[in-house]
Formats: C-alpha cells, structure tokens, sequence
C-alpha cells in the first residue's frame, strides 16, 4: 500500500512506454520504486518514451500501479514551489490554484504581505522556467481580501474596466458579474473555461450578465 502522506508529493517519473489500453503512458517512479501510469488525460507537457519527468501522485491503483498526473493543482503548486527559495516567501504566497479539463491554462491565485507586487514577481521569476515542465500557460491573478475585487481579478484577461457591477451574496456564496458586452465572450472563455477557472479560484458560484452599453 501507499504510505497516505504520499498522495500530492512531486516525484521523478521514467516514461517506460505507450500504453495503447489507457491510452497513455507506462512509467516508473525511481524514488519509491513504483510502477505507475499517466494517462493522456493527466498530461499538461509533451512526453517521449525513455523521459524523465515530473509528476505528482494521485493514488493506488486496484492493479498496484500508482496513477500520476501533470494537471492536477497539486503539480503546479509543486512546480511553482520549485522556483521560488525560502527567501522568496515574503515576497509570494500561492493562494490557490486552479485548472479546468480541456483548457490550455491555469490560473494561480497569488498575494504578498509585504506589499510587493506578487503577479509580476511570478512573472519574471517562474512563468518563463515552468514553461519547459508544461505546455499549459501560467496566469497569475492577485488573490485579494475584497471579494468584489478578488472576483474581477479572476476573470483575467477581461478587462477589469469592463465589469461594470458586481453584487456578492454571501450567505449564498454566490455572486452575479455584469460585463460589458463586447467583453463578455472574453470573460466566458471558449468553451466556457475562463469563468469555471475562475469559479474554482474564487470557491464561489457566479453568474455573468452581459450589459449593453451606449455608443457616444
């Protein structure tokens, strides 16, 4: 059995071979001395067989084998750990971080206690170095304490000008946006991926209203 306190853990992964049953990939994890699969669906960077990678455990198969992953938040929050050094702390905290199945990125709720600007520290210090351990691209928002404010920094890249009201009830933990209409397919996302990210950053539903606005 797996030691609990493995689930979550970032480990090196050797890509043994295709699978055609998953489909996916074989592979084995040199550290614990584990077999494990990753399948298509756990991948967020491109893979070759005779690879080492890193993934993140998920759990015990019923065969024995571990399933791994590249797209669950636990893999990026590991990544993110990776580039930042302890020194880093009071400049960055992640908190919290979310990806929807499909999309091509993933939003990183990030803040600073120091009143450091922890979007662009992220930036310029980690965006460019975890894009060689996933083809999915980094979007950092700043988590805020104003949940009005927290909630159009979540629906990045809308514009923030373009989101004209936002009424927040939280006895219902349910909020209602109204965007401008020419923004509003940009906050929804293709698919509708931008505003379920922002959903699982923000913890809360929400509900996006498109307003008309008047040509001067």
């Amino acid at each position: 059995m797996i030691d609990p306190r493995l689930p979550g853990t970032m480990v090196i992964a050797y890509i043994q071979k295709l699978d055609p049953f998953l489909p996916g990939f074989r592979a084995y994890l040199p550290e614990i001395c584990r077999r494990a699969i990753l399948p298509n669906r756990n991948v967020s960077r491109r893979n070759r067989v005779g690879d080492f990678t890193w993934a993140v455990i998920m759990s015990e198969m019923d065969d024995g084998n571990v399933l791994i992953s590249q797209n669950a938040a636990q893999y990026f929050r590991g990544l993110i750990e990776c580039f930042l050094c302890v020194d880093d702390s009071e400049y960055v905290e992640v908190k919290r971080i979310a990806h929807v199945a499909g999309s091509k990125f993933v939003k990183v709720a990030v803040t600073s206690s120091s009143g450091f600007d922890p979007v662009k520290f992220c930036r310029e210090k980690i965006e460019g170095q975890i894009k060689r351990y996933t083809d999915l691209k980094m979007i950092f928002v700043q988590h805020e304490s104003d949940i009005i404010q927290y909630i159009k920094n979540s629906l990045y890249p809308c514009p923030k000008n373009s989101i004209r009201e936002v009424i927040y009830r939280q006895r219902d933990r349910k909020a209602t946006v109204f965007v401008e209409e020419k923004n509003f397919p940009l906050c929804i996302g293709k698919g509708g991926v931008n505003v379920v990210s922002a959903v699982k950053l923000l913890d809360i539903a929400l509900v996006l209203e498109p307003i008309v606005t008047e040509k001067k």
